[in-house]
């Protein structure tokens, strides 16, 4: 949507300070910290975080599945698996789903939370 339409304010300047800390402090201009305040909406900078926070947990398992790659290239080179190689494969499958599950929960809430 294009902005065309101009507001201008007046606040005291210790109103100014506190709100150049707080758009400081979040990331944001005043234009977006207006704007999300407005719409009811989670500001800017609050949406960065979110997906910064979703990118490294796929960091995270993106090591988990290299961890089970390794030890599907063990398998595979050996042509046989130990019982501690398979307990521990299937722990790391096991912690994988839990995982998984979890981040799509949290990813649902958080979705939710962005509508709104």
């Amino acid at each position: 949507m294009e902005q065309t339409a101009r507001i201008d304010i007046r606040l005291s300047q210790e109103e100014k300070e506190l709100l150049t800390k707080k758009c400081s402090e979040l990331g944001c201009t005043y234009t977006e910290f207006f704007i999300s305040k407005i719409k009811d909406e989670i500001d800017y900078s609050t949406k960065k975080n979110i997906f910064d926070f979703i990118r490294k947990d796929d960091y995270f398992y993106s090591k988990v599945d290299n961890n089970i790659n390794q030890i599907a290239k063990i398998v595979n080179a050996e042509k046989q698996i130990t019982n501690n190689l398979l307990h521990q494969h299937n722990q790391l499958l096991s912690e994988l789903y839990y995982l998984s599950k979890t981040k799509s929960d949290i990813i649902f809430k958080i979705y939710n939370l962005l509508k709104k």
